[in-house]
């Protein structure tokens, strides 16, 4: 039940009101006549609510219009734990004649019970207030949990607003959101209003466990572009992948005050695990609007367009590490094979360029985009990264405000679980002053987020006959030994990686497979301390699986039974014996005229070959 009530000499009417183009949806909507505001939050509007739980994440959405543009607005959720609530700016409609709203949301939690929600009207205007929902996070197609996590997981000062966040899955399982044009400062979930800001054209949003960092120049408060390519241009971002342990992001170099695109793409370089960028950006000889890793290659999907409004996907591919080298460029045609030549190249998903393209597993892909000047997040499948690109499929329907256009969207690649995956897509005003617009309601310029079981609605079922049965590793002799059975035959090769941190990856064996299942490999005389390996296996057509490390402690050592000296003419002999022995490559026996812990003070008399790794009794001697 809605109640309208005044408080502290404020005055304002409450009606329903029907008149036409003053309503969203239905036939009515709440019309708010404020002729004096009074004190602050005096004139309420509130609804008795509903039973709440704790377990649950909630996002409330409801639109709406004002006679005077930036007209003051607060909502309250009212519960016995206390007020959470958030400010608005309420616009003004732009076209009389048209029946534009905004939408405005505010992503909470609350104790278990009762709770309320409370409207609070702080302008002397006029307001308009329609189809106001709460959401959950049960929802099927809207993802509340991200929103919230992005609402109120930023530090302050941060990240508050932006657009075109394609997102890379880093090695150690957190993952990097590149954006383009973004206000950083103060960050407040409690206001739609921003506060003070600055605008930066791109960084990298870095989220672990949740909880998100910045890679940026210079300081949250006080920030920079990450790359710049010092010519008075700006660099906006197309995505990235991770190649030899180092993040390559896709820069798009725009015209700085006039906005136009050089039509140039280069490709910057951050190390890893800091993500420190990595001398200059390198110039890229294709256009490129998002990647791929699989197998061997980097697939890149870019566009065509056609007049004003046709656009259409097309597929090119190069050899990993290859990105900025031209002669590698292979290009996919209607003949359906790959050419060096850019000539007949086919064309997929008509009406869309894709923006981002995912493995759901072996055999299965999934490509996603925003149509251009639609409303509709849409997806695609393939058995393939080339294709064929079929079953178009609406996954969700963005929320149409005035003026304000959905476009850029993308995939969360830290999503998945369960076949569940999360959408993005950017928002912004086209008017007259957008950044009055994006300063007063931060809403209209932001990330917006959906979410769609993908396996489900895909007609490829992943194939699950590619991956490993079994990897341990140990020591045998003075060498580690891998040792790995896959659950198929058939592989064309293994590729076995080595790191010391987890984070640097360096290939160590390249074993070619057969129609068996046991394979093995040995490194000789590894170096001591904690060793990390895995395995990336290619099947018969390149697709890659990539499995969990493995930890092998490398500390040689023996056990010794017992060391003597005897005299043997001029020399002294030495013998000892050792009851196991662990990788250990050899002995070094010293000499020392004084018993002393300080190494000065000892002298080389031999090196002796050890056992390497032994659990029976081993004998020794040296001179």
């Amino acid at each position: 039940m809605w109640t309208g009530a005044t408080d502290n000499g404020s005055a304002a009417t409450f009606t329903l009101n029907t008149t036409a183009l003053q309503f969203h949806t239905g036939a009515k909507a709440m019309k708010i006549a404020v002729t004096n505001r009074g004190t602050n939050n005096s004139v309420k509007f509130t609804h008795s609510g509903f039973t709440a739980s704790s377990a649950r994440t909630y996002l409330l959405r409801f639109w709406a219009i004002a006679d005077n543009n930036n007209a003051l607005l607060n909502i309250n959720i009212k519960s016995t734990a206390g007020d959470n609530g958030s400010s608005y700016k309420i616009s003004k409609r732009f076209d009389p004649a048209g029946n534009g709203w905004q939408a405005y949301e505010y992503a909470f939690k609350t104790i278990d019970g009762p709770v309320s929600l409370e409207f609070t009207f702080n302008t002397n205007t006029t307001y308009y207030l329609d189809d106001v929902e709460i959401f959950d996070d049960t929802h099927p197609n809207i993802d509340v949990a991200t929103q919230y996590k992005w609402q109120y997981n930023h530090p302050n000062p941060g990240w508050i607003s932006g657009d075109n966040d394609t997102s890379v899955k880093l090695p150690d399982g957190s993952v990097a959101w590149i954006f383009s044009d973004s206000f950083m400062g103060t960050n407040d979930p409690h206001t739609n209003i921003m506060g003070s800001n600055r605008i930066i054209n791109n960084l990298i949003v870095r989220e672990k466990d949740e909880q998100f960092s910045y890679i940026i120049r210079g300081t949250p408060g006080n920030s920079g572009s990450l790359f710049n390519p010092n010519n008075g241009n700006i660099f906006w971002n197309d995505g990235g992948v991770v190649e030899d342990d180092k993040l390559k992001v896709v820069l798009t170099e725009v015209g700085g005050n006039a906005g136009n695109h050089d039509d140039r793409q280069w490709l910057g370089t951050l190390s890893l695990p800091g993500l420190t960028v990595d001398g200059n950006a390198v110039l890229l000889p294709h256009h490129v609007s998002c990647l791929l890793q699989e197998g061997e290659y980097t697939y890149v999907y870019y566009g065509e367009s056609i007049g004003t409004f046709e656009r259409y996907t097309k597929i090119a591919r190069v050899k990993k590490g290859q990105l900025t080298t031209g002669s590698a460029w292979e290009f996919y045609t209607n003949a359906n094979t790959w050419s060096k030549t850019e000539t007949n190249t086919k064309r997929f998903t008509p009406g869309a360029v894709g923006s981002h393209v995912t493995k759901l597993g072996t055999g299965s892909y999934v490509m996603n985009a925003v149509p251009n000047l639609s409303s509709q997040i849409v997806v695609w499948f393939a058995p393939s990264p080339e294709g064929p690109w079929i079953n178009r499929t609406v996954v969700y329907y963005t929320p149409e405000r005035e003026a304000v256009l959905s476009y850029f969207g993308h995939m969360d690649a830290g999503s998945g679980k369960d076949g569940v995956y999360t959408f993005t897509y950017s928002s912004y005003p086209f008017i007259d002053d957008p950044i009055a617009m994006q300063v007063a309601d931060k809403g209209v310029y932001t990330i917006h987020y959906a979410k769609a079981n993908l396996l489900k609605l895909s007609p490829f079922t992943p194939k699950t006959d590619l991956g490993i049965a079994s990897f341990n590793g140990g020591s045998v002799g003075k060498n580690i030994e891998l040792r790995w059975t896959t659950i198929a035959g058939g592989y064309d090769h293994f590729e076995v990686e080595e790191s010391r941190d987890l984070a640097a990856w360096t290939q160590v064996a390249y074993i070619s497979g057969n129609a068996g299942k046991a394979y093995e490999t040995q490194f000789p005389n590894p170096a001591e301390g904690i060793v990390f390996y895995r395995i990336k296996l290619f099947d018969a057509d390149k697709n890659l699986v990539t499995t969990n490390a493995v930890k092998v402690v490398i500390k040689p050592g023996a056990a010794l039974n017992y060391f003597a000296a005897v005299q043997d003419g001029s020399r002294v002999k030495l013998n000892f014996s050792t009851a196991s022995e662990a990788v250990n490559p050899n002995f070094t026996v010293a000499k020392s005229t004084v018993l002393s812990a300080d190494v000065s003070n000892w002298s080389l008399v031999a090196n002796v070959e050890g056992a390497g790794t032994k659990s029976t009794t081993s004998n020794y001697e040296a001179y």
